[in-house]
């Protein structure tokens, strides 16, 4: 069975991502930085940044864009 297939929740579903202990570490410290841990950061920034870079979904934020672009002018 899927992760989240069956339950209660049905709109997730469960991953595992293998990384190296240096890469690990690297957002280890960031999410220190942050105050969260790595989990969170790779659920709240990490993914949707990707998944946004990656033009997989959407961008909710077309302002900051135009914002970013001014900045680099």
């Amino acid at each position: 069975m899927r992760g989240g297939e069956g339950t209660e929740n049905d709109t997730t579903t469960k991953f595992m991502f293998v990384l190296s202990l240096h890469h690990y570490h690297l957002l280890e410290e960031e999410a220190k930085i942050r105050g969260c841990t790595v989990q969170q950061l790779l659920r709240v920034v990490i993914v949707p940044f990707w998944l946004k870079d990656a033009k997989l979904i959407p961008d909710t934020r077309p302002w900051l864009r135009e914002k970013e672009k001014r900045d680099e002018s």
